[in-house]
């Protein structure tokens, strides 16, 4: 009886999962979709001016206010599907950038930023990771940063270098004009000086898990931030694959 009990919760799980990751598919379709519609066919194979106009899209596309929609629990946040229709803050506007260039075959990162003492974050961005181009995005000033030799920076190399950074908030501003939003950046709160795409500090196993990783890579607080975190359906219908698998298998270990 248990064994059929539990075979029986993991079709249902499985199930669950099944029809979950299909809407998530539908939906990244229409993110798809949008994110060809934004960028012009000649230049989508170059991807700097890929992330420049996707960037400029997503920055134009609805609101700045914190997007209160979310999938399941507001722990998870929006679907950036949901901020698509909606818009967001930084983090959710920058959630949708990375889904869209994702979609376009660009993979990409969420970057925190943080203040001095790493107690918080204070701003979200987006860095595109391609062999050989890597490349910063602001999605909610429409910011990138020209290299002056055809290209883009990356996170490490403002990190390295934030006169380039505070130069070009000070030429948008300039562009711009003095009622933009760019005008308005606050620099010493929100530069690039102490980035980090997880917060390997937030607790004692994370900590453990930081310094183990820092044994083969040499940026640990830099690596590539799972697109899972940022994807909660994707995330919840894997979960809900993983346990169905277990119960069918637990299920039929308990078979008379």
């Amino acid at each position: 009886m248990a064994g059929m009990l539990a075979i029986l919760v993991g079709v249902v799980l499985l199930g669950g999962a099944g029809l979950l990751y299909a809407e998530y598919r539908r939906e990244s379709r229409v993110l798809r979709a949008a994110a060809i519609g934004a960028v012009a066919a000649d230049h989508r194979r170059d991807p700097a001016r890929t992330l420049e106009r996707l960037t400029r899209w997503v920055y134009n596309n609805q609101g700045f206010a914190k997007n209160s929609r979310y999938f399941l629990s507001p722990r998870f946040g929006p679907t950036p599907l949901q901020v698509l229709e909606s818009g967001g803050d930084c983090a959710d506007k920058s959630r949708l950038l990375a889904a869209m260039l994702d979609e376009l075959g660009i993979p990409s990162t969420l970057v925190m930023l943080y203040a001095p003492d790493y107690a918080r974050s204070t701003h979200t961005v987006v860095e595109t990771r391609l062999p050989g181009f890597r490349a910063a995005a602001d999605p909610v000033f429409d910011i990138v940063f020209p290299d002056g030799a055809g290209g883009l920076l990356g996170v490490a190399q403002l990190q390295q270098q934030p006169e380039r950074f505070e130069a070009r908030i000070h030429a948008l501003a300039a562009e711009r004009g003095p009622a933009s939003k760019v005008a308005f950046y606050p620099t010493e709160l929100e530069s690039y000086r102490w980035p980090r795409t997880i917060n390997w500090e937030r607790m004692p196993a994370t900590r453990v898990l930081g310094s183990v990783l820092g044994w083969f890579v040499p940026q640990p607080e830099l690596v590539t931030r799972p697109r899972l975190l940022a994807e909660p359906k994707l995330l919840v219908s894997l979960a809900l694959f993983g346990l169905g698998l277990v119960c069918v298998g637990l299920g039929w270990l308990l078979m008379p």
